[in-house]
């Protein structure tokens, strides 16, 4: 009986593992990028971050290798202000395994894709899907209106400055009258 128990848990624990293995190709969230007959590039839409004040994206890309029998998922840095990327992490998910090994790079130095590429396509798309040229437009706006601001305040500070110092001098102009008066009128008494 006991025999029995095992051999059926290790056929339990077998078929779980079939049905649980990784199957990214239901899920909404990745959003199409690029295909080849090599390889197809998704994005994941529920992690992108985009950074307008330093004009980068963080974003996992899934890309499908049907020649290979795996799917890899990158862990990348755009950086649009310079054109290049990075790639920070990878895991390798054989087809039909939930077990993916993970190969980290923390260190990766930025480069720049090459033309026609699925990462220039990636960071093509990550674009539209974080509307960064909108993003980048408000930006230069805000920091437009805060330099205007900023301007106008330092003017109207000089306009109170000089309205002050105006009032001042017409207030001193005003005493030096009043004291050349009571001067004139005590050399008069004397």
């Amino acid at each position: 009986m006991r025999k029995i128990f095992i051999l059926f848990s290790m056929c339990l624990l077998l078929t779980s593992s079939v049905v649980f293995a990784k199957d990214f190709s239901n899920d909404e969230r990745w959003y199409w990028a690029y295909s080849s007959s090599d390889y197809t590039g998704y994005v994941d839409t529920k992690t992108l971050k985009y950074d307008p004040e330093t004009d980068t994206a963080e974003i996992w890309v899934r890309w499908e290798f049907p020649n290979k029998n795996c799917t890899m998922i990158y862990q990348s840095k755009i950086f649009y202000y310079n054109g290049k990327m990075s790639t920070s992490n990878i895991t390798v998910y054989p087809y039909g395994s939930d077990i993916g090994k993970t190969y980290e790079n923390p260190n990766s130095s930025p480069y720049t894709p090459t033309p026609a590429s699925g990462d220039e396509k990636v960071m093509e798309v990550v674009a539209g899907l974080v509307d960064r040229d909108n993003k980048l437009k408000k930006l230069e706006e805000n920091k437009k209106e805060a330099e205007e601001q900023k301007q106008k305040e330092i003017e109207e500070k000089a306009k109170a400055e000089k309205e002050a110092n105006e009032q001042a001098k017409q207030e001193q102009k005003e005493k030096n009258i009043i004291n050349t008066g009571i001067s004139i009128l005590g050399s008069i008494w004397r």
